[in-house]
């Protein structure tokens, strides 16, 4: 029985070396390095337009299986312009 997932030597150095990257920049943001703080910005921003794409994934994809409601004025124009 497997309680753990299989994860091969490199996989965990490459989390490990990222996440000792992670906290030497929140140390520095923490001490008022300005790059830092800039990057834990950037790196902190990419989640939120991520969502924001999503969103506007789904209202672009909701929009266009909503049926299109045609009026009279709409129905005339058409059928009066040559096509």
């Amino acid at each position: 029985m497997q309680f753990l997932p299989r994860f091969s030597l490199r996989t965990g150095l490459i989390a490990l070396t990222v996440g000792a990257l992670l906290a030497v920049s929140l140390r520095a943001a923490a001490i008022g390095e300005p790059w830092a703080i800039g990057a834990g910005i950037g790196v902190l921003s990419l989640p939120v337009l991520l969502c924001f794409h999503a969103l506007l994934y789904a209202l672009a994809r909701m929009l266009a299986r909503s049926p299109v409601r045609r009026t009279q004025e709409t129905e005339q124009s058409s059928a009066e312009s040559p096509a």
